[in-house]
């Protein structure tokens, strides 16, 4: 637990050394106050400043449409017009830091929380939204539309205008306690501040706030452990941070953008000088000597939403602001991008394909992130200390059809066990010459302590072996890979890059030097002229809109007596939370226990037993990476127990569990995740897939589904 105290300056030595005696106490800081911390934006995200101003990535249907960004700030001013809804009004509200209401129709914004107790009662007033015009700004980056041209791109405009937002109002003040007293004053655990709008439907969250520039930077704080833990708990959630306004000096970052999992974001200039950094931009390395910060987007003079601090006004004014505060946003809008990428399904044909959309995890979105980063030609070559891995750049990473540069990717969400060391997952790649070779490997990590001196947790080394020698992940000079070096520890953020690769066969390996806290999930991005290598095909799919085949009780076990497995269009129930969603990942139709809602939440759920389906026999092809992978969520009330159960097992000769999740008693509410597992060893063999779900004989409520099933082979 974490205890605030108040000491004057006279008495602050003699207090901490008193302290410092007691063996209870494990870690002594100082409190952070935390402080505040776009026009040409949207086209040097996608095609950079030599790319004519173009941007692809909306030119192929991609503006954020599906994707929910939490923001943390001093609030909105939601009658702008790149936020009003004409239809509905204002957004609804949560006050007094609880609550979890949306309205999802909403056009824009589907819920602002008010987290600081002066805005607790008495309901909000019209001039209590955004009284700093900083929140609105920030909202404006990242997902403003101008309703008069919606997505049509107009001055003002976020990255991603077709993204809702959820906005976490953190009040304001200026004195010893915090510009946003709502997280900081008393110092407070974060979880629950992120955990409000993950609950809300948020996946991507932007904090342009941190620790005081007057407080020493570049350490792991309690922040910077708070949002590691809660990306850890919630591996599809991606953070994202300002990194401060401190630089260009070394060591500058703020926390908690000091974080491992988080992504750290600096400043460039504007526009067609965006090779440049900002000279305000925080600059890294943290104290631990990890690369900070992860990358850079343009911050200085950024045009973007004025509030007027008014909800009736309906107003549309801009405003120019500068700093990392204006970067992070944006590159949340572009994070926005391409986590669309892969919800609708472009990867990997570069065209929307539903069959082939998936959720990503957050460690996927922040290795595509760093895969597109821009060496910039001011700034010393990456990665160094004050662009990390270079300027955010789409349409490096991002194929559509016609792109010479390919994309494959790799979200293990498996990974390697606990106490795994030197395993490896190797991937094969052809790759031809005229485009540079990059691959980049991210993991989210276990959370440190502020006490530790290193903060790498769980260690996986990245290795390229091709006709140019073997080359290790972070080993750069002159800003791309070289051979030879050591194995990073520090980072878990690897990358190899070939700016002009030798043709031929290269082998990427991810390898486990440690786990002391698994599993470890990681994801892997690969871009290159990868062409001349065999593309991967589908050897089973299946998103339940027809009927493939599936049997229930195939083995006349079963013994649940209502709630039994179906393929159909579900119903939504909810009992303390969503209990059984009645959204599915693609399509109408899902696998789940009793599709049905009834009068309750417990009509129709798991009840009696085990219920199991199982799929029609799939023939495997022999040789490369066979990769199966679906969707799914356990659901139940805090009746339940580890006897409940969803478990997914690969039958063939011989038969391996590929998900285990078991009940507990506490309320875990449906949200839909993703698991990919590697299933190479059944290679030439003819699988089923067998999924089981059990409620015990104690009165419990649980219930399962099971979406999106394929099985993809990479020869």
């Amino acid at each position: 637990s974490r205890l605030r105290l108040l000491a004057s300056p006279a008495r602050l030595a003699a207090v901490r050394d008193r302290l410092a005696l007691m063996p209870e106490v494990f870690w002594l800081d100082l409190e952070s106050r935390r402080v505040l911390l776009n026009d040409t934006t949207v086209w040097v995200a996608q095609s950079g400043t030599a790319g004519g101003q173009a941007t692809p990535v909306y030119n192929n249907g991609i503006h954020g449409e599906g994707q929910v960004i939490g923001i943390l700030d001093t609030g909105i001013d939601p009658d702008m017009c790149y936020f009003r809804d004409a239809a509905l009004g204002l957004p609804p509200t949560n006050a007094c830091n609880g609550g979890t209401v949306v309205n999802t129709n909403q056009r824009k914004v589907i819920a602002v929380d008010f987290l600081w107790s002066t805005e607790c009662a008495g309901g909000i007033a019209s001039n209590e939204w955004d009284t700093q015009d900083h929140g609105s700004h920030v909202a404006g980056s990242a997902a403003g539309d101008n309703l008069a041209n919606p997505i049509t791109h107009d001055t003002g405009d976020g990255v991603a205008p077709g993204a809702k937002l959820v906005i976490q109002d953190c009040g304001f003040q200026t004195n010893n306690c915090a510009d946003c007293p709502g997280i900081g004053c008393p110092v407070v655990d974060l979880n629950p501040i992120f955990q409000q709008p993950y609950t809300q439907g948020a996946r991507i969250h932007t904090n342009s706030w941190g620790d005081d520039e007057n407080n020493p930077t570049g350490g792991y704080t309690a922040g910077s452990q708070d949002a590691d833990e809660f990306m850890w708990n919630h591996k599809d959630f991606l953070l994202l941070f300002a990194a401060g306004n401190s630089g260009p000096g070394t060591t500058t970052v703020y926390s908690p953008s000091t974080g491992k999992n988080v992504v750290s974001v600096g400043a460039t200039l504007r526009g067609t000088s965006a090779e440049s950094m900002a000279s305000f931009s925080s600059c890294g390395p943290s104290a631990d000597g990890r690369i900070k910060p992860d990358i850079t987007m343009p911050g200085s003079s950024i045009v973007s939403a004025n509030s007027d601090n008014n909800t009736g006004s309906n107003n549309c004014n801009t405003l120019s602001l500068s700093g990392t505060s204006m970067a992070s946003p944006a590159t949340a809008g572009a994070a926005a991008l391409v986590r669309q990428y892969f919800t609708d399904g472009f990867y990997p044909t570069g065209a929307a394909v539903g069959g082939n959309a998936f959720t990503p995890s957050a460690a996927l979105i922040k290795a595509a992130l760093i895969n597109s980063g821009h060496d910039m030609t001011s700034v010393t070559d990456i990665p160094s200390n004050c662009q990390g891995w270079g300027r955010v750049l789409l349409d490096n990473v991002l194929y559509f059809p016609g792109d010479s540069r390919d994309l494959a990717i790799t979200d293990d969400t498996t990974g390697f066990a606990q106490g795994s060391s030197n395993e490896t997952r190797s991937y094969n790649f052809d790759v031809a010459a005229g485009e540079a070779f990059k691959v980049t490997l991210v993991w989210t990590d276990y959370p440190s302590t502020p006490a530790s001196s290193v903060h790498l947790i769980n260690d996986l080394d990245l290795e390229v072996s091709g006709p140019g020698g073997t080359f290790k992940g972070n080993v750069f000079s002159a800003g791309q890979s070289a051979t030879g070096g050591v194995a990073d520890r520090k980072n878990n953020v690897e990358q190899v890059l070939l700016k002009t690769p030798t043709a031929g066969s290269y082998t990427v390996t991810v390898r486990s030097f440690t786990v002391p806290n698994g599993p470890q999930p990681f994801a892997l991005v690969v871009t290159g002229n990868l062409s001349g290598g065999p593309a991967p095909t589908t050897v089973f799919s299946d998103t339940f809109e027809t009927d493939l085949g599936w049997t229930r009780n195939a083995s006349g076990t079963d013994t649940a007596t209502a709630g039994l497995w179906e393929r159909g269009d579900p119903e939504a129930t909810n009992s303390s939370g969503a209990k059984q969603l009645g959204t599915t990942v693609s399509g109408t139709n899902d696998l789940v226990t009793g599709r049905l809602a009834g009068s309750s939440a417990g009509v129709h759920d798991l009840d009696g037993g085990v219920s199991s389906m199982r799929s029609p026999a799939i023939a495997l092809p022999t040789g490369g990476t066979l990769t199966l992978s679906f969707s799914y969520y356990l659901a139940h009330a805090n009746n339940s127990s580890t006897a409940d159960y969803l478990r997914v097992f690969v039958v063939g000769t011989t038969t391996t569990t590929v998900l285990e999740e078991l009940g507990a008693n506490n309320d875990d509410d449906a949200v839909w995740a993703l698991r990919t597992v590697d299933i190479s060893a059944y290679g030439g063999q003819t699988v089923r897939i067998l999924v089981e779900a059990n409620d015990s004989a104690t009165a419990s409520l649980v219930e399962a589904a099971i979406d999106d099933v394929a099985i993809v082979h990479q020869p």
